[in-house]
């Protein structure tokens, strides 16, 4: 790993865009990898976890999560646009999230029985406190990994996400066949980030623990002010982006019932997990790449994203909703039925992801993070206003699906004005633009009416919801697009295939 003393080497923008791209397919692989076992460890949950218990775990996760990220500020974000003094600024936010974090850590294992016993769920207190020792282990790892995703090194980054993955499913699923109920969920995340902190600090020797506290620097204290200055949008727009994404399973708990809130939340996790896995990775490694001061390039860049993200989410989100009657049947306990209706409703929402997490990150590497804020303001906004009218509309708390739309809808409308802030901050062609989107959407629809017709032929010959039936539609809509593609937009399945082949053959960076 390289030296975190000084500023860290600049590779040519040819290299960047070639790393890059390699770095976004690598860890889109892998993250998809880790959270294929994470949804089949979800999916194998549901048969040992109630449906309250798990509502209370991912409340308490929720709870957790919302901390962490209010009180982090995202100094980190800037890490990644940061090409001058790089090590000076990582050192500095290393100490501000670790110590920020045994903070807000502290007051989690203080204030949390407060905190749910005002939301009527009391009982979710141990699981509230094994997440805030979760959060602390992942502040640990949070600077070192993006220092490894500054300095492109994709496979080493792979590696820390595939062992945390490997580590969360082990314990996760041996909780659960242990006996241990929900606690199984949070001791899973503590085992997925304490062997990210081991990976980092044992094999990478990346520097872990935070510097000592004490009196700033004028030279210091003016670097922290930088740094937050330039990722205060960016924080406001995540906060507005993590209550759009997470704070609709609460209202469930609150409208309907803890156990409500566990089907919502499965039913959450089998749509946007992989849909949040393709537009984060996706997105983030191509961060360098889109901020590189050669326009042509640049815009290039971001349209073969925006094209590729679409080209993965949408199938993904249509064929979600598609499938979602089969595999409750098929796979679920016959206590978990009622979530198809959730998967149906979010369908929408994991395919429109990945265009405004493209567009946020566009935004973000050119310095326009107020417009970026602005995304995820309206995001929140939209949100905000789905919930009250399903909560006015529905006072006889019998549609939780409507929820589900709701927040479909509350994605697509930022992803719509992401495209436009795009376009305008770039200088971007429109119809760039239209062609970039086409594959995906005419492929997505022709794939969605052979899996449409396929269930009705299927239904007509008596073949019932089955794990082997829901092994035939996802085959049948995966070989139909690829094919759609193949055959109408030949000259895109060769660029690709392409692509994939050349980044086969070519050495991986240097770890």
């Amino acid at each position: 790993m390289a030296s975190h003393s000084g500023s860290l080497p600049l590779p040519s923008p040819e290299e960047v865009v070639a790393r890059s791209a390699r770095g976004a397919a690598l860890t889109t692989v892998v993250g998809l990898l880790g959270r294929a076992a994470g949804l089949f460890t979800t999916l194998l949950v549901t048969h040992f976890v109630s449906k309250g218990d798990y509502g209370r775990a991912n409340l308490a996760l929720i709870i957790a999560t919302l901390a962490n990220l209010v009180t982090l500020l995202s100094p980190q974000q800037a890490l990644l646009t940061r090409h001058q003094r790089f090590s000076a600024a990582a050192r500095l936010v290393r100490g501000f999230a670790v110590w920020n974090g045994l903070l807000v850590a502290g007051l989690l294992l203080g204030g949390g029985g407060y905190l749910l016993g005002r939301l009527h769920e009391p009982t979710a207190l141990p699981l509230l406190q094994v997440y805030a020792l979760a959060l602390v282990l992942e502040r640990l790892s949070l600077v070192p990994a993006l220092t490894l995703r500054y300095q492109l090194q994709f496979g080493a980054l792979s590696r820390v996400d595939l062992g945390g993955d490997v580590a969360y499913v082990t314990v996760t699923v041996g909780g659960a066949l242990l006996g241990a109920g929900a606690m199984c969920l949070p001791l899973g995340m503590v085992a997925r980030h304490l062997c990210r902190v081991a990976v980092l600090g044992g094999w990478y020797k990346t520097p872990l623990l935070p510097p000592r506290p004490g009196p700033l620097s004028a030279d210091t204290r003016a670097l922290l002010r930088e740094l937050l200055q330039y990722s205060w949008p960016i924080h406001l727009g995540g906060l507005g982006e993590f209550l759009t994404m997470y704070l609709d399973n609460v209202v469930v708990g609150q409208l309907y019932s803890a156990a409500a809130q566990g089907l919502y939340a499965v039913g959450y996790t089998l749509v946007m997990t992989p849909s949040e896995t393709i537009a984060m990775y996706g997105a983030t490694a191509m961060v360098r790449a889109l901020g590189l001061k050669d326009v042509a390039t640049r815009q290039r860049t971001f349209l073969q994203g925006l094209r590729y993200v679409s080209l993965l989410l949408w199938p993904i989100g249509a064929g979600a909703a598609l499938v979602a009657g089969t595999l409750e049947v098929a796979l679920l306990p016959q206590s978990w039925r009622g979530i198809a209706g959730v998967v149906m409703g979010l369908g929408l929402g994991g395919a429109m992801l990945g265009v405004s997490r493209m567009c946020f990150a566009q935004l973000t590497a050119l310095h326009r993070t107020r417009a970026g804020g602005l995304m995820y303001a309206v995001q929140l906004a939209a949100f905000g206003l789905g919930l009250f009218l399903v909560a006015r509309l529905d006072q006889q708390r019998q549609h939780m699906p409507a929820v589900a739309l709701a927040v479909s809808a509350a994605f697509t409308v930022p992803a719509l004005l992401g495209l436009g802030l795009s376009i305008r901050a770039d200088n971007l062609p429109g119809r760039g633009v239209l062609v970039a989107l086409t594959p995906p959407l005419l492929g997505t629809a022709v794939m969605a009416l052979a899996v449409w017709l396929l269930q009705r032929g299927l239904g007509s010959l008596g073949l019932a919801p089955s794990p082997l039936r829901l092994l035939i539609e996802i085959t049948t809509g995966i070989a139909v697009y690829a094919a759609y593609l193949r055959l109408v937009h030949r000259a895109l399945w060769i660029e690709a295939t392409t692509w994939l082949a050349q980044r086969r053959h070519q050495p991986a960076p240097a770890a």
